[in-house]
């Protein structure tokens, strides 16, 4: 029987909460390993989905996910906690390959702490500290300058203080959340029992996610050249249709625009032959064949994985996108962080005519830097509903590119079946 050992042993566990120091020691079949894995991971991607909508990690929807896969409570059985340990593990280990796909993980298990540790009672708060050794300490103010500094702002008589080594909270210390004094940097309980561990753990969040490894966004059919035309006005997202539209009319990309396009048409299914016809076809109209073969077809293949390392490149997801720096002769890059507010609403207006109130909800997201949620509203705004004006298909969240195109096929799959079916039943009828 296929197991593996997970070394090296780690100290009982007797709180599910954890910091996840020491992986730990035993043996687990393969089949156990992956479904603790993949019932993980199915939490992690319902977090992710929950904040790309503006939801908290501890709204109910969340919350019910989590608690089907995963043990929510603070105590919880030995089994339980062997099961969160492991599957944290082996997860940790498959999203270590990429900076990205490690920001993600990251960000995504530092909301999965932050449910679990509001959960918790203060006393069990304190428990789970001691138990880690957290090393804080409370103190009074008793030196007379700080004292004088603090009053007007603070109850010094009715309020003790926690102090922890300054170069722990940077992000603390820049939003002046506390005050340094002797290497230290001090604040209130009450803001450590609501901040403290929100702070502390919000330096391994950021604004990168993606709800599987970039390869998983390859598509598996092919795209033939010459139904990009189609392709990019119905369904690539709104950065890539930018994109096309500007190489057409200006034959020419710039580094990192000629990346995004370059590497998503990669991911949608257009082979390295047709993709070297296509960027050809483009540049010639303002450059001789050998400039481009010399300047520009030597980054193709390698995009490709058939020059230098030959390394296997992914799709830029939105979050890579999202902080790409551009210059106003730039097109890459998010429409909605880039793009001029009246720019943008006059694209979303004449696409939206008769959509009037979504229209201006991107326009606030975008406004607002909810750029992903911009996007994903979009997506509902450029796919038609059915007659009975229900969605026909809901995105979840658009987290790359290349998803937002492979729900656009599969929404228009489905439009195309269910008229064929209706075909079928009104024919049927006819035949009556």
């Amino acid at each position: 029987m296929n197991k593996v050992e997970f070394t090296p042993k780690s100290n009982s566990q007797e709180n599910v909460l954890s910091f996840y120091k020491e992986p730990p020691n035993q043996d687990i079949e393969m089949s156990l390993l992956g479904k603790y894995a993949n019932e993980r991971l199915q939490v992690l991607r319902e977090i992710e989905g929950a904040k790309l909508q503006g939801l908290k990690p501890t709204s109910k929807e969340v919350m019910k996910v989590i608690t089907k896969h995963l043990p929510i409570r603070s105590q919880a059985t030995k089994k339980e906690v062997e099961k969160d340990q492991i599957s944290h593990f082996i997860l940790r280990l498959a999203f270590s390959q990429t900076e990205e796909s490690r920001r993600w993980f990251l960000s995504n298990e530092t909301s999965l702490f932050k449910c679990r540790w509001g959960m918790l009672s203060s006393n069990e708060r304190q428990s789970f500290l001691k138990r880690i050794n957290f090393g804080h300490k409370f103190f009074k103010i008793k030196n007379e300058k700080l004292r004088e500094e603090l009053e007007g702002f603070v109850d010094l008589e009715n309020n003790r203080f926690c102090k922890v080594p300054f170069e722990d909270v940077p992000d603390m210390v820049a939003m002046k959340r506390v005050f340094i004094s002797e290497g230290f940097a001090k604040f209130l309980p009450q803001i450590w029992q609501d901040k403290r561990m929100k702070k502390l753990l919000d330096g391994l969040k950021d604004s990168y996610s993606q709800s599987e490894l970039a390869s998983s966004y390859f598509s598996t059919s092919k795209v033939n050249l010459k139904d990009l035309v189609w392709l990019s006005a119905r369904s690539f997202p709104p950065c890539m249709e930018r994109l096309h539209t500007s190489l057409k009319q200006q034959h020419h990309l710039r580094h990192w625009g000629r990346m995004q396009y370059g590497l998503f048409l990669k991911g949608i299914g257009l082979s390295l032959e047709d993709s070297l016809i296509f960027w050809k076809n483009e540049f010639t109209k303002k450059m001789n064949t050998k400039t481009f073969d010399t300047e520009y077809g030597y980054n193709i293949r390698h995009n490709y994985g058939k020059e230098g390392k030959c390394t296997n490149y992914t799709p830029y997801s939105c979050s890579k996108i999202i902080n790409l720096s551009s210059s106003p002769s730039e097109f890459h890059g998010c429409i909605f962080r880039t793009v001029k507010h009246e720019s943008l609403a006059l694209k979303l207006e004449t696409v939206g005519q008769d959509q009037p109130e979504r229209v201006q909800k991107i326009l606030q997201l975008s406004q607002n830097k909810h750029f992903q949620i911009a996007c994903q509203q979009y997506w509902l705004l450029r796919h038609p509903k059915e007659t009975t004006g229900e969605p026909i298909s809901t995105l979840t969240g658009t987290i790359h590119p290349n998803s937002y195109y492979n729900n656009s096929i599969e929404y228009y799959k489905r439009i195309q079946e269910q008229s064929k079916n209706k075909k079928i039943t009104q024919n049927q009828t006819n035949q009556k």
